[in-house]
């Protein structure tokens, strides 16, 4: 009485690697659908709103300008969830971001440089 039947191989199931690369290309693709599904609704209701404005839609010069602003916005998109976008290096090379408090002092300085003076309310620099 001392058979022993073995479990059949073919049916142990074993854990195969978790393939990280993979992993993250799949999640990439998942936030560039994701974000995709959001530009393509936003840039429908954009284009319908400057329409009802009644802008010129119909021109080649405006679905160049068009294009490249929802690009920009495509890019700001992508970068909100951690995905990469041509325009990123470009932006993070051309683009320059300053506190309002320190354009003003800037201008400040430049006027008193000058001998103007400005009026921070009619200029409309009050934060």
């Amino acid at each position: 009485m001392s058979k022993v039947v073995e479990f059949p191989k073919n049916k142990i199931v074993r854990e195969t690697p978790v393939d990280l690369e993979e992993v993250a290309k799949v999640k990439e693709k998942g936030l560039m659908n994701y974000a995709d599904n959001i530009m393509d609704e936003m840039i429908g209701n954009i284009y319908s709103e400057l329409e009802n404005c009644g802008l010129e839609v119909d021109g080649e010069s405006f679905d160049k300008d068009f294009s490249f602003a929802m690009d920009g916005l495509r890019a700001c998109v992508y970068r909100t969830l951690g995905v990469k976008h041509h325009l990123h290096n470009f932006l993070d090379e051309n683009v320059t971001m300053k506190k309002l408090s320190d354009i003003r002092m800037e201008l400040e300085n430049e006027a008193a440089r000058m001998d103007i003076e400005v009026d921070s309310e009619e200029s409309g620099l009050d934060e």
